[in-house]
């Protein structure tokens, strides 16, 4: 039973999603219709069961057309949540366009958004708590696939030792093979070594592996390829993990060129409609919170007042868009007299910090000056960390490419569990956000944002 679980484990889960996801639709059409009636204040009418089940099908239909059951890990699963807000979205067009178009059929502007604010929220809730069974069955070692790394380098070493600490992944790597990436480090402390790239074959046989990791795009190329063909001819699963932080090649573009492929590096920048759609969100979203907020603004320059001397506000020189120099407002957290260019606190118990100071760390209510930055053209409000001249002076031509995108208030890495860890030590946050960015990317990032204040999540 456990080896057809083991085999079968993303079926299954797809299919509990589906039917899970087709309820949800389904009470989601519910609860807008009573919502309206509640809203009109009119007499709650019997609904039409046919064409409930209808719409829900759908919108069913665009989650499978945008790809939301196709298997890919992501980020904190970002990338789910982003798939459910265009989904949505794509559902919310779909309705209003059935009805402007058919003649006879006449879904009410009220009802419609109401269902799809619906459906982002309880698909949201939902999708998480399938989230959490899925890392609890994963913890007790259901549908877990067992892997070796190869070589025991730095990198290897790296992903195993963030494989052993979260087995909610679903990954359990069980041993390194050996190469000739560093052979000093031969990571025992880690995990053994349990064999070389002459005694794969017999190893994957022996030991029930699913899958190779080789870890970087340095190591000794026939070595990699007989490895390669090792898995293939035992249908074992292999994937090669790029080391982001040294690696040009982060993102690329397939060309054909003489009829030959040809792999070229694709640009980060965004294109001139991203960046209008972009600047558009920023200037609604910081000009509406900025309105809002400023009686909390107040509160908090009062607090900060009494709590120690000197001045509310704070700002540094931060490098920006292509390297340009901004001024970046906080509300002061740490004492005045204090070196302004430092490295950030990485916790609660830093000395530096004041005692107001911690609490507007904790709850991120510190960085509500930066919405001033955005409605400027500094920043946006979702992207990389803008950080301080003398840490991006050290940058190397791969991490320069991090400044060739807007920076922003928040990112992945400040809603992760690694923000008490610098943000030039954890790269491969503002690499996938710059790799996989998009408007629906944005939304979730920013609605993860709100969650993760609210929830303490990434802050101290």
């Amino acid at each position: 039973m456990n080896a057809f679980i083991k085999k079968n484990a993303f079926a299954i889960i797809t299919v509990c999603e589906v039917v899970a996801d087709f309820a949800v639709i389904l009470l989601s059409l519910y609860l807008a219709e009573r919502f309206r009636f509640i809203v009109k204040g009119l007499t709650i009418r019997h609904l039409n069961i046919p064409i409930l089940i209808s719409l829900s099908a759908i919108q069913l239909a665009t989650f499978f057309a945008v790809g939301l059951y196709k298997k890919r890990s992501s980020l904190m699963n970002i990338h789910e949540m982003q798939l459910i807000l265009k989904g949505s979205f794509m559902g919310l067009l779909i309705f209003m366009s059935i009805t402007f178009f058919i003649r006879g059929f006449f879904l009410p502007r009220l009802y419609i958004c109401l269902f799809s604010l619906c459906v982002v929220v309880l698909m949201l809730f939902e999708r998480f708590l399938f989230f959490q069974l899925e890392q609890h069955f994963h913890k007790a070692g259901l549908g877990v696939s067992h892997v070796l790394i190869y070589p025991a380098g730095d990198l290897g070493k790296k992903i195993a030792k963030v494989m052993l600490q979260s087995p909610k992944f679903g990954y359990k790597p069980v041993g390194f093979l050996n190469g000739d990436v560093n052979p000093g480090h031969a990571a025992e402390d880690l995990l053994p070594t349990v064999g070389g790239v002459e005694t794969a074959g017999q190893v994957i046989d022996s030991m029930g592996i699913d899958g190779v990791l080789i870890a970087g795009m340095d190591t000794p190329h026939k070595k990699t390829w007989k490895l390669i063909d090792e898995c293939r001819k035992l249908g074992v699963k292999f994937w090669i993990i790029p080391d982001i932080t040294r690696t040009a090649f982060r993102r690329s573009d397939i060309f054909d060129i003489a009829q030959m492929p040809a792999i070229g590096m694709a640009d980060f920048r965004m294109g001139l409609p991203k960046r209008i759609a972009k600047r558009v969100f920023d200037i609604m979203i910081s000009a509406l919170l900025l309105f809002l907020l400023s009686p909390l603004f107040l509160i908090t320059i009062i607090l900060i007042k009494k709590n120690s001397p000197g001045p509310a506000l704070f700002n540094q020189k931060r490098i920006g868009l292509n390297g340009r120099v901004f001024r970046l407002w906080k509300f002061r957290t740490m004492y005045a007299m204090l070196p302004k260019y430092d490295y950030a606190p990485t916790g609660g118990n830093d000395s530096r910090v004041t005692r107001v100071g911690r609490f507007l760390r904790r709850t991120s209510l510190d960085e509500l000056p930066q919405l001033w930055n955005v409605l400027r053209g500094d920043m946006s409000i979702v992207g990389p960390r803008p950080e301080m001249p003398f840490i991006v002076e050290h940058y190397d031509s791969n991490t320069r490419q991090r400044i060739l995108v807007k920076p922003g208030i928040t990112g992945l890495w400040q809603v992760s569990a690694d923000r008490g860890v610098p943000i030039h030590e954890n790269l491969e946050y503002d690499f996938y956000y710059m790799e996989n960015h998009s408007f629906f990317m944005d939304m979730a990032i920013f609605l993860k944002t709100i969650l993760s204040t609210v929830r303490g999540i990434g802050a101290f």
